[in-house]
């Protein structure tokens, strides 16, 4: 039961490495890497926390939007996975 759990947790990483390969390849190249993290992770006042001290106030809204992508994204595994086994019951070695 652990294993399918592992794979979804998997998948999720794989989902979002996919996205952010995508996302640098066609849209903010190299060069907007750290602004994209650094609005992921959180802003201070408009300025990213990468540069500034961590002792600051974090809004952490990015922070909140991808532990509910990675739920989401779990979620969204663990349902393909049930329905890969359920066509496997019931179309066989077939489909």
């Amino acid at each position: 039961m652990w294993y399918r759990h592992a794979a979804a947790l998997g998948a999720v990483g794989n989902v979002l490495m996919m996205m952010g390969a995508n996302l640098v390849g066609f849209v903010i190249g190299t060069e907007g890497v750290e602004f994209f993290v650094g609005e992921l992770f959180g802003t201070i006042q408009g300025r990213s926390v990468i540069s500034l001290y961590p002792l600051f106030k974090l809004d952490c809204a990015g922070l909140k939007f991808l532990v509910i992508a990675v739920v989401c994204l779990f979620v969204g595994a663990q349902i393909m996975f049930e329905y890969r086994c359920v066509v496997f019951l019931h179309c066989g070695d077939s489909y």
